[in-house]
């Protein structure tokens, strides 16, 4: 009986370790960013504010989930969008008009976590590469207060960094275990063509005239958010 006992805690113990395997974790996050070098001093020429908020999020795999044990690096990607304001137009046909810009990335992740037990303070590492897109829309403002694009404009450049955080334990009611993510990011960007801020006009036979110049939109960020696991 005493051995039966014993069998039945071991087995006990062996299932509870196989549910705390992660198959990965998932994370959403804002995203308060802030132009630097060459990009901030560029906004600031054309009296942009230099810091916007956005937000990102993305799923991560567990490398070693088929080992039965967690990795302390997971792979995967995230998708991201940051806003960096609208311009007025001015027009020599009336009506109203705008030039909004934004920048939207698809980047591949590496996360790395010293402790894997689900600790109160719990630190986290990520190096990050993938494609950015810089859009650039021109778009009029109906009578009816709805909206239509005259112009887009978008062109695609490298995007790469690293960053570091901590995650604060949380618990649902349920059990599930969360982060609370504070974290802080350089996301350096390669040179990109785009619309240049305050350059649109619409001409007297209605087409749009703009500037064209060359940015590279590098930012450091501070992301506040979640992470779950899979």
């Amino acid at each position: 009986m005493r051995y039966f006992l014993v069998l039945v805690v071991l087995i006990c113990c062996f299932k509870a370790n196989a549910q705390e395997v992660d198959k990965g974790s998932w994370y959403v996050h804002l995203v308060s960013g802030s132009a630097a070098g060459d990009y901030k001093t560029y906004l600031k020429n054309y009296n942009r504010k230099t810091s916007k908020i956005g937000f990102d999020g993305g799923f991560l795999f567990n490398l070693q989930r088929k080992s039965g044990v967690n990795s302390p690096v997971q792979v995967g990607a995230e998708l991201g969008f940051m806003p960096w304001g609208t311009d007025n137009v001015d027009s020599q046909v009336g009506g109203s008009f705008s030039n909004s810009h934004r920048s939207i990335w698809i980047n591949g992740v590496v996360r790395y976590r010293p402790i894997l037990s689900a600790s109160t303070i719990n630190p986290f590492f990520d190096l990050f590469v993938g494609p950015e897109f810089i859009k650039s829309n021109i778009t009029e403002v109906l009578s009816s207060g709805e909206t239509t694009n005259i112009i887009k404009v978008g062109n695609t450049t490298k995007n790469y960094g690293l960053g570091a955080g901590l995650g604060i334990k949380r618990e649902n009611r349920n059990g599930e275990l969360r982060y609370i993510d504070i974290g802080l990011y350089y996301q350096y960007a390669e040179k990109v063509r785009s619309i240049r801020r305050n350059s649109a006009f619409i001409l007297s036979d209605g087409s749009t005239d703009y500037e064209e110049t060359i940015i590279k939109p590098t930012t450091i960020q501070v992301k506040i958010g979640f992470t779950g696991f899979l």
